[in-house]
C-alpha cells in the first residue's frame, strides 16, 4: 500500500503452493524481490506447513517464525459482567478517537511496533476499499478499545482488537467477541479470527469461548539475508 511501505501489514503472502517451490533459497529471492519492487517495507510470508528445508532458508534469509491460531466460535460465547458496544468509524472526528487510542498503546493489534498515525491510516484505507468495518468498542459511552469485522464466506471475521490500556484486564475483550459472535449469528455466520499463538490474546479468547480449528506460522523479514 503506497505511503504504508514499513508497516509489515502492508506486505504479505498468501497461500503459497508448496508444491510448486523446487528451490527454497530461490523462492525467497524472488518473493522478496517482487516485493521490493512495489514497496521496501518489510514481507511476511504466512504458511500452514513449513517444510525443513523452507523452514531453514526462510531462517537464512533474516525471517522469524510467530505461531497464529485460527479461532472460532463454536457455541455461545462466555457471557462478560458488563457488555459493551460498537461505534463505527466513519467520520474524521471518529478516526481521530480511533488514532487516540492507538496513541496510547504500546504496540499494535498484531504485536508490532508500529506508528499509531500508519497503523490507523492502513485501516481507513482498508475501510474506504470496502470489505472491512472498523468499530470503536465502548462501555457505558467510554471508548475502551477498537476492533474491526470483515466478511469472509460463511465468516464474520474479528479482526485488529486493541483494548485500551487503562481497561485491560476488565474482560473488554470477552465482552467484543460476545457482541462479535451475536453479529455473526445474526447473519447466519460463525465468528471467527486468528490469535498470536501463547499470547495473552489467545488465553482471552479461549477463556470466552473460542476453539481452535487451524494453525498458521507467520514469517516475518526481522534482519537481513546471511552471508555465503
Amino acid at each position: 500500500m503506497p505511503g504504508l511501505e514499513m508497516v509489515p501489514a502492508a506486505s504479505v503472502v498468501h497461500r503459497v503452493r508448496m508444491q510448486e517451490i523446487d528451490s527454497p533459497d530461490d523462492w525467497i529471492r524472488e518473493v522478496a524481490d517482487r516485493l521490493l519492487a512495489i514497496i521496501p517495507g518489510p514481507p511476511r510470508v504466512y504458511l500452514r506447513d513449513t517444510p525443513a528445508a523452507l523452514s531453514a532458508a526462510l531462517r537464512r534469509a533474516g525471517f522469524a517464525a510467530r505461531s497464529e491460531s485460527g479461532m472460532v466460535l463454536s457455541g455461545p460465547s462466555a457471557r462478560p459482567g458488563t457488555p459493551v458496544s460498537f461505534r463505527p468509524v466513519q467520520s474524521d472526528s471518529d478516526w481521530n478517537d480511533k488514532l487516540q487510542l492507538h496513541m496510547d498503546c504500546p504496540t499494535g493489534p498484531d504485536g508490532y511496533t508500529v506508528p499509531p498515525h500508519e497503523w490507523v491510516r492502513l485501516e481507513r484505507l482498508k475501510s474506504e476499499t470496502g470489505g472491512m468495518r472498523a468499530f470503536l468498542v465502548e462501555r457505558h459511552g467510554v471508548v475502551v478499545g477498537a476492533a474491526a469485522l470483515m466478511r469472509q464466506g460463511s465468516i464474520l471475521r474479528l479482526k485488529n482488537l486493541v483494548v485500551a490500556r487503562r481497561f485491560r484486564r476488565r474482560a473488554v475483550a470477552t465482552a467484543t467477541v460476545h457482541l462479535a459472535g451475536g453479529l455473526a449469528a445474526a447473519e447466519g455466520r460463525a465468528l471467527g479470527l486468528f490469535g498470536i499463538g501463547g499470547s495473552v490474546g489467545e488465553a482471552a479468547y479461549r477463556s470466552a469461548g473460542l476453539e481452535t480449528v487451524v494453525s498458521q506460522t507467520e514469517w516475518t523479514r526481522t534482519h537481513n539475508a546471511e552471508r555465503t
